[in-house]
Formats: structure tokens, sequence, C-alpha cells
């Protein structure tokens, strides 16, 4: 559970209790189809072909990285406790490309900008504020309200979960 809500997961073992496996499936199924349609609606949507392709390529790679901080996420949970570097690492691909530089990519080129002069200072913002992002989140995890969360504070470090608040 996500901050107070039921991701798609719990929503589907919710729907399917005595099915876990069919649950996940479905949930990872119900993500994929919503990243293939969403790359529909950005070719589809009646946008200059060539800022169509642009924001589409944009789209794809921050996908892209997602699934791979995923992996290195899911992967850093079965060694010592990770470096800052390790971390920064997993949260830039995992949360810092997908959530704020993507975006910030992708208004750019809504607008019709060139994305070129700008990219230096996107990426330094969308680092800091990534990280500051998932600071907060480990945060969260050991001193949030449970009832805001979704989950009993903690339930990250007791699981596992090698993050900020481990490398302190």
């Amino acid at each position: 559970r996500r901050r107070g809500g039921p991701s798609t997961y719990y929503a589907y073992r919710d729907e399917f209790p005595d099915r876990p496996a069919t649950a996940l499936a479905l949930a990872v199924l119900a993500g994929d189809l919503a990243a293939f349609l969403s790359v529909r609606v950005l070719l589809t949507g009646g946008l200059p072909p060539a800022r169509a392709l642009a924001m589409a390529a944009v789209h794809a790679d921050a996908g892209a990285t997602t699934v791979t901080g995923q992996i290195l996420d899911l992967e850093r949970d079965f060694h010592p406790a990770p470096d800052a570097e390790l971390l920064h690492t997993v949260t830039e691909y995992k949360s810092t490309r997908y959530s704020v530089l993507a975006p910030l990519r992708l208004g750019l080129l809504a607008a019709g900008a060139d994305l070129a002069p700008y990219d230096g200072e996107l990426r330094a913002y969308a680092g800091a504020l990534g990280i500051a992002n998932q600071i907060h989140d480990d945060w969260l995890d050991l001193f949030g309200d449970p009832a805001a969360l979704g989950k009993t504070p903690g339930s990250d470090v007791r699981s596992g979960r090698r993050s900020y608040a481990l490398a302190a």
C-alpha cells in the first residue's frame, strides 16, 4: 500500500485473496497495458510527428530506466548495506529519471523547446530532488503515520530493504 491507498497489486490481492500469484500477474499486466497505451496516446494525439516521436523516445527511455532501477533496487537487498553511491544510482534509475527528469523533458518538448540547452540543469535538479524524495520516503517508513502510509512504520527495514536510513 502506498500513501493510504491500495497499489494495483493490493487491489487485485483484495479481489482475489486466495490467488496471490494471479493478483501479482494482473498487477504487472495492468502496468504494462498502461505503459503501452500511454505511448499510443503520444503517437496518435495530433502532435507534429517529430515532437511526438521525441516525446515517445523520452517516455520509452524513462520506462526502461525505471525497470533497470527496479532490478537494481531488488538486487541491492541481497548484499551488505550499500554505500551512498549505489543508493544514488538506484534512486536515479528507479525514480529520478521517471518521476522528475522525464516529466520536465516532456513538458519542454510539449512546449516545442529544444532539450539540449537545458539538459545539465534538468539533470542536476532532478538528481537532487530524486534523492531528497527517496530520503523522505525512507524517513516516512521509519516515522510515518500508519494510517496515511497504509503500512506499519519500519516495515521496509524489517523486510531487509537497504535504504538511505541504513546507510546514514
